[in-house]
């Protein structure tokens, strides 16, 4: 019997006739991985159906995934193999082969039809609608995105030093004397606003930055089907121009550089593997795209744009999977302070605020806030001038959205280590920089305002009014907003966009300032003193962006930097007028003449400014809706006034008619004296529909060509901070 124990069973010929054992997927799911159960490599898979559990695919599954016409094509491999065993093992692998090339396909001609389109394209996609960007929206939106869902009830907190606490705080005011009609739910408090879900941060679903699983090679690279290279280094400038000059965490001429290799190594959609690849360059890869949605969105003329939806959804999960890994390079901060920025340009300034603490707490896992460790950690002087901006940047950023918010800051003016002045480059990180060291106070008279203590206090104004001036004059020398006016229409006597920038920051200092004087019931004297200030500082801020929109393209493609300013004097206007409704008995008997005329031109303007843009940006159309709530009390205060002198009403949505920005004429800039206001101020104010006729006449746009040595005239006479330490905490 030992022999037949070594005996092999003849096989029996009707096995061959038999069901074949069907071939393996090419990758299993994570779940038919863990439980160690055959997978099928569809996308759910059948094991994963039947258990109804999540079937989901890790690292770079994305390329492999089949389609459903693959698995057609896999069985009918099946019944080729079981006729003709040899040839089994090729038919699957052209199957698959196959089965790639047509989802690649399917990718490559969605993606043409995203492409830029021409002004024609533009004109009909306008005249059309929003269809084919609803189309586009569809095939291109986050399974779990509910930018179209109807709208759902929120709640959202306003913190004092944000526009729309002051907003709520003048509408309750005003709601006081039953003049204001709202829609909704009325406020209980001015800190909660019960807002409706289309005006809140639905760019975070819009952004497309979460909820995703790691993108690979294939889906960073796709940038280059979109746009050949001229394109990409066009974007790249406008990137520059939107956020570069202001924070220079990127090293602009090593990443344009970076991006032509890419697009000289192979020019074919096939290539996946760019030459040197690895962690480093992924994240190179992950930065550029980033960079190229942003450029994109800061141009974009319209609410969705498909190209950069497409480029963002092809980096969303390689952004987030760097965000939240261990970190190991600042390439990862790099990544999530571009991430916030991309969510501020969709309208996202809360998940901005989120997205800066992540990068400063990064930076506190590397070590970079103990100086030591930072001059241990920085090998070239490169790398040291860009992590050095990466951390002015952290916070600089975390003061100012933690301010438009409304919500606390991430980190005190202490938690980094003093960095060295003479490192700092950037003119407007330096001004900044000596911001924070005075801004806490700016904010304290607002917070007690808020809570109902007392905030007159005219020596700490006068105090704080004389610093303001100060940093002012030291950052961008005897420029200013009133001298701004003749020379934003001329490219060759423009100033850079970061000194018009932070003349209008002095400016909303200031009007932090000024709001406590009109949030309670202020008395009449004390209030009637702050009045003309108050308008005047309107005036000049509302004034100064709306020649900027009307000569340049600045305040298009920085749009959320000049709206959160915009929504600042608002604000203050509202207070204003709140405080002239409560006493118009006594005031308006004695209230010169020019401070309204001022008032209801800076109101005029804002509305055009609000129509212009309330089609892209969010934050327009919730401004515009709340001048249009506005529109009855302004009325019958005589705040609003055209050119013959009469009263204008504000316009229901339904009403016909050109919009502000085609017919309001461009204001010349003049001084502001106590007299009169020359007729030649007096604009054409169309009527402007609130729901309709949105984002029309942004005009011609001439070049923005810097004139040279600005930058050097201003630091020639720059005596920057007399203390050793950036970030010194002012104990006075």
């Amino acid at each position: 019997m030992p022999e037949a124990s070594g005996i092999k069973r003849p096989r029996n010929q009707s096995d061959e006739t038999g069901k074949r054992r069907a071939p393996y997927a090419l990758r299993a799911c994570d779940t038919c991985r863990r439980r160690k159960v055959k997978c099928d490599g569809s996308q759910p898979c059948a094991a994963c159906t039947g258990r109804h559990d999540d079937c989901c695919y890790s690292g770079d599954m994305g390329l492999f995934m089949p389609t459903p016409a693959a698995h057609v094509q896999s069985r009918q491999a099946d019944a080729a193999a079981s006729t003709n065993p040899e040839h089994a093992s090729i038919i699957e692998i052209m199957s698959s082969f196959q089965s790639q090339l047509d989802d690649l396909a399917s990718r490559l001609q969605s993606a043409s039809q995203g492409r830029t389109s021409q002004p024609a394209a533009d004109a009909r996609r306008r005249e059309n609608g929003h269809a084919g960007v609803s189309k586009a929206s569809a095939s291109l939106a986050v399974p779990n995105s509910t930018a179209h869902a109807s709208p759902v009830a929120t709640q959202g907190f306003y913190g004092p030093t944000s526009p729309d606490y002051s907003l709520n705080v003048a509408q309750m005011k005003l709601r006081q004397t039953s003049l204001l009609t709202t829609h909704g739910q009325q406020l209980q408090l001015a800190s909660i606003d019960n807002d409706v879900a289309s005006h809140r941060e639905h760019g975070a679903d819009n952004a497309g930055m979460g909820g995703r699983e790691l993108g690979d090679q294939f889906r960073l690279l796709q940038f280059r089907s979109l746009f050949d290279s001229q394109e990409a280094m066009r974007l790249l400038s406008v990137y520059q121009e939107v956020i570069g000059e202001f924070h220079p965490v990127i090293d602009i001429n090593g990443l344009m550089a970076q991006a032509q290799r890419w697009y000289a190594e192979d020019n074919s959609p096939w290539s996946v593997s760019p030459e040197g690849g690895g962690t480093s360059v992924d994240q190179d890869l992950v930065i550029l795209n980033l960079a190229l949605a942003i450029a994109l969105r800061a141009e974009s003329t319209s609410s969705v744009s498909e190209v950069e939806r497409y480029i963002t959804e092809n980096c969303q999960g390689a952004a987030n999977a760097r965000i939240t890994a261990p970190v190991s390079s600042v390439k990862q901060v790099t990544i999530a302070l571009l991430s916030g920025w991309h969510y501020l340009f969709h309208d996202a300034p809360r998940s901005a605020w989120r997205m800066c603490g992540i990068a400063g707490h990064m930076l506190m896992e590397l070590g970079y806030h103990n100086g030591h460790v930072l001059k241990q950690a920085l090998d070239n002087e490169t790398q040291t001038a860009e992590v050095y901006s990466i951390i002015c940047s952290v916070i600089i950023l975390d003061r100012q959205w933690s301010a438009s918010t409304g919500l606390p800051t991430h980190f005190k003016t202490s938690s980094f280590d003093p960095l060295p002045k003479d490192l700092v480059k950037n003119p407007y990180l330096k001004a900044m920089l000596a911001f924070i060291i005075i801004s806490d106070k700016f904010g304290e008279p607002i917070f007690k305002a808020s809570k109902g203590e007392s905030y007159l206090d005219e020596d700490a104004f006068e105090v704080m009014n004389i610093q303001i001036d100060q940093w002012r004059k030291k950052a961008v020398g005897d420029v200013s907003l009133a001298q701004l006016g003749s020379s934003l229409a001329n490219p060759s006597m423009r100033p850079p966009s970061w000194v018009i920038l932070l003349n209008l920051r002095a400016e909303s200092a200031r009007s932090l300032l000024l709001k406590p004087c009109f949030f309670l019931n202020t008395d009449i004297e004390d209030g009637k003193k702050y009045l003309h200030p108050a308008i005047e500082l309107v005036y000049n801020m509302v004034n100064t962006l709306y020649l900027l929109d009307s000569s340049t393209n600045i305040y298009r493609t920085q749009h959320p930097f000049y709206q959160h300013l915009l929504a600042s004097a608002c604000a203050l206007a509202f207070l204003v007028v709140a405080f002239i409704e409560q006493n118009k008995s006594l005031l308006l008997a004695t209230l010169p003449a020019n401070l309204t005329d001022w008032l209801s031109r800076s109101l005029q303007m804002a509305v055009a400014l609000a129509t212009n843009y309330a089609q892209i940006s969010r934050a327009s159309g919730r401004l515009l809706q709340r001048l249009s709530e506005m529109r009855g009390i302004l009325v019958n205060l005589g705040l609003l006034k055209g050119q013959d002198g009469k009263d204008k009403v504000f316009p229901d949505g339904n009403e016909d008619g050109p919009s502000a920005a085609n017919t309001a004429k461009p204001f010349q800039r003049k001084r502001m004296s106590a007299s009169a206001l020359p007729d030649q101020l007096n604009p054409s104010f169309a009527n402007f529909p609130v729901a309709a006729a949105y984002g029309a006449g942004l005009g011609s746009i001439p070049g923005t060509d810097m004139p040279s040595g600005w930058a050097e005239s201003i630091w020639a006479h720059w005596p920057f901070c007399d203390d050793d330490n950036f970030f010194l905490e002012n104990q006075t």
